[in-house]
């Protein structure tokens, strides 16, 4: 249900400060008012909107807490674009590593992160395609390119 905190008041803490009961007023969507204890230091600011769940602790006491918030799904593009962040992360680290400092530039990252970007898919068990190979160009590039200020891929 989603409700807004109107009142609160801590009627509780632990001798080691860590837990917090309060009594909360939440009115309801239908304009009704609801007294229930929450351990949430959220829902007890006044003025808190949000969906809530209601429930009985062991001792028969009705409590409310914050709704988990459901993940979406990731798009295709983000995986992309985390797979290519990762690949450029990667890159550097490898470039460091294997290269004196002054041979390292800009189309030798972009080189090592392709490989690392179409190393992704061939674990996933995916199949490297020209689509995947213009994907990773598409993504890596879009990162490394000077004219993009914005710090994404070009779209």
């Amino acid at each position: 249900m989603r409700v807004k905190t109107i009142g609160a008041e801590q009627v509780w803490q632990s001798s080691d400060g860590q837990r917090t009961i309060w009594e909360v007023r939440l009115r309801g969507p239908d304009g009704k008012d609801y007294r229930l204890k929450t351990y949430s230091s959220l829902i007890a600011q006044v003025g808190y909107e949000g969906e809530v769940r209601s429930y009985i602790n062991p001792r028969g006491e009705r409590f409310v807490r914050q709704v988990p918030v459901a993940h979406t799904p990731r798009q295709p593009e983000h995986e992309a674009s985390i797979s290519a962040q990762w690949a450029i992360g990667q890159a550097i680290n490898l470039a460091s590593v294997k290269m004196d400092k002054d041979a390292i530039t800009l189309p030798v990252i972009e080189k090592y992160a392709r490989e690392l970007y179409l190393t992704v898919s061939r674990v996933k068990g995916e199949p490297v395609t020209a689509e995947t190979e213009r994907e990773a160009d598409h993504y890596i590039k879009g990162f490394t390119q000077s004219d993009n200020v914005s710090g994404g891929p070009h779209v």
